[in-house]
């Protein structure tokens, strides 16, 4: 998490109130309106800066509709696993089974990186936290994935499939709404209310 950051996490317990305060940086701000205008990562499916896969995917970064599930995708524990992931993504994405993919760093968490999925399209999420971290390191610091991928209801068991056939270690976090922000059954408000 970026170091302006750190300081908000460390002294504040709930993290209703955390995600309260960093949404409303204005460098975060300024940052996630531009995903209205550019809704693309071009460079998500890239696996090396001399690589690209012939066929354009084109899979935009936020939340398309409401009832979609939303996955995490493990970070890779070297290139060799990230070439290997994000090949058996495209494969998944050219075969229609994903809606969406944001990948993030460390430097959001993945608090924010849902929020700049979310804003576009005024979507909201219900999502659980892992039960095995501590909800403020797996929502604002190190959680150990590096994208939220949105499939829909009817390519979900294909999706899936496709993942555990080829290694990929995927979560299932939840789904999109129509514009509520639930964490683990509190609401964080609305989308609407919250950004403008």
């Amino acid at each position: 998490m970026l170091d302006k950051y750190k300081k908000i996490i460390e002294n504040t317990e709930d993290p209703a109130d955390i995600a309260a305060e960093l949404i409303r940086d204005k460098n975060f701000l300024s940052g996630m309106k531009s995903y209205e205008k550019e809704p693309y990562d071009h460079d998500f499916f890239k696996i090396s800066t001399d690589d690209t896969f012939t066929e354009e995917i084109n899979i935009p970064m936020c939340f398309q509709k409401k009832g979609e599930t939303i996955y995490l995708v493990k970070s890779g524990k070297n290139n060799e696993d990230h070439v290997k992931i994000i090949s058996v993504l495209a494969k998944s994405a050219i075969e229609g089974c994903i809606t969406m993919a944001h990948r993030f760093d460390e430097t959001k968490g993945l608090f924010l990186s849902l929020m700049e999925a979310a804003y576009p399209q005024r979507l909201g999420i219900d999502i659980t936290t892992d039960s095995e971290m501590e909800e403020k390191e797996f929502l604002f610091g190190k959680c150990g994935y590096s994208a939220i991928i949105t499939v829909d209801a009817s390519q979900e068991d294909e999706f899936v499939d496709s993942m555990y056939s080829n290694n990929v270690e995927i979560t299932l976090l939840g789904h999109v709404t129509k514009g509520e922000v639930r964490i683990d059954d509190e609401s964080y408000g609305f989308i609407k209310e919250i950004f403008d």
